[in-house]
C-alpha cells in the first residue's frame, strides 16, 4: 500500500461529500484494520514527547482544554 499526504481540510471535505452509508462503511473499515488506534497512538506519543520537553502547568492545560471545547462547541453550533 502506498502512502499519500493529505491535509485535514481535504479529509473533512471528502467526508462531508460522502453519504452517511459510505461514511459508515469507511469508518467500519478503518476500525477493523486498526488504523484509528495506530494513528491515535502516534499522536499521543508525539504529545508525550512534546510534554517531556516542556513544562506545562495545570492552568495552561485548563486554558487549552477550554479553548478546544469552545472551538468544538462553535463548530457544532454552526452545523445545527
Amino acid at each position: 500500500m502506498s502512502k499519500i499526504a493529505v491535509d485535514v481540510e481535504a479529509i473533512e471535505y471528502l467526508l462531508k461529500s460522502m453519504n452517511s452509508r459510505d461514511r459508515n462503511i469507511l469508518f467500519q473499515h478503518l476500525q477493523e484494520n486498526d488504523i484509528w488506534k495506530k494513528e491515535l497512538d502516534r499522536i499521543v506519543n508525539k504529545m508525550r514527547k512534546t510534554i517531556q520537553r516542556k513544562e506545562i502547568t495545570d492552568e495552561e492545560i485548563d486554558k487549552i482544554c477550554q479553548e478546544v471545547r469552545k472551538e468544538q462547541y462553535e463548530k457544532r453550533k454552526h452545523r445545527l
